[in-house]
């Protein structure tokens, strides 16, 4: 609704309360608050402990999460996305874990903030399969591609290990982990969400909007004359 200028005895009286509400909404900032994804309940449909995890899980108001399987040598995604298992990996009491061997398959997870919203991936835990000890290579990025973390990390059944990251904060994330995805998986992937800052346009336009309101407010002040 415009702003309504009502006159009354020679006073001007401008209601800005929706204009100004509506302006103030617009520049309230979303305080970090930090969340985790696990995969306890991920609305598998298998009636036993293994089943392809939904895409939609992990969603929020503020970010997405897709995941998928890649093969290793070509780089194609292969199948529909990531599984989810609920025993016997370390002590974490449900994983994602993707792949069909060993030795051949890569799998990820992107993490992306959905419009004026930032994140910084915080930390993961891994862990591995049965009675197993294993070493696999994880890698994170950001959404073009720039590597933000790339290492060769160890995990031994019957625990799980904890890689803390606290990137910055980010449009998004790519957690990529294998060729040994398939025994190793990973839960409570724990991130903090932000409000993006303004961009200097959207500033610009603020400032020139509040100097626009100010400059009709003394205008329309100015007194009025009336002669007898």
């Amino acid at each position: 609704m415009p702003a309504r200028i009502s006159l009354s005895k020679g006073r001007i009286v401008i209601n800005l309360r929706l204009a100004a509400g509506g302006l103030a909404l617009s520049l309230l900032a979303l305080p970090a608050y930090a969340t985790t994804i696990d995969f306890n309940n991920t609305g598998c449909t298998s009636a036993g402990v293994f089943c392809v995890i939904p895409q939609t899980y992990g969603d929020t108001a503020d970010i997405d999460m897709s995941h998928r399987i890649i093969t290793k040598s070509t780089g194609q995604t292969v199948g529909i996305g990531l599984f989810n298992y609920k025993q016997k990996y370390g002590d974490l009491n449900s994983v994602v874990f993707g792949g069909y061997d060993n030795a051949n398959y890569l799998s990820e997870i992107k993490l992306t903030a959905k419009t004026g919203r930032l994140l910084s991936l915080t930390s993961f835990d891994f862990a591995t399969f049965g009675n197993r000890a294993a070493k696999v290579p994880i890698k994170v990025f950001d959404l073009n591609g720039n590597l933000l973390n790339n290492g060769l990390y160890n995990t031994n059944y019957p625990t799980h290990s904890t890689l803390a990251l606290n990137t910055a904060y980010l449009p998004g994330v790519i957690i990529r982990w294998g060729p040994d995805s398939y025994n190793v998986g990973l839960d409570n992937i724990t991130y903090s969400v932000k409000s993006a800052a303004p961009e200097p346009a959207s500033w610009a336009m603020m400032v020139v909007g509040f100097g626009a309101l100010g400059w009709t407010s003394r205008r329309q002040r100015k007194p009025r004359i009336t002669f007898a």
